[in-house]
């Protein structure tokens, strides 16, 4: 069947990689929130002290 879902036609390896990219792309974004709240409370304080 030429409609086969995705997962049926990836190999193992391929959705080994997909996963890493999933989880690669959730960390990435963790540490994008904590550098915004790094810079938040920067800013604050810089604030705070003018």
């Amino acid at each position: 069947m030429q409609h086969e879902s995705r997962e049926k036609r990836s190999s193992p390896v391929t959705s080994a990689l997909e996963d890493r990219v999933v989880t690669l792309n959730e960390s990435t974004e963790e540490v994008n929130e904590r550098i915004r709240d790094v810079n938040d409370r920067i800013n604050n304080g810089l604030q705070t002290i003018q």
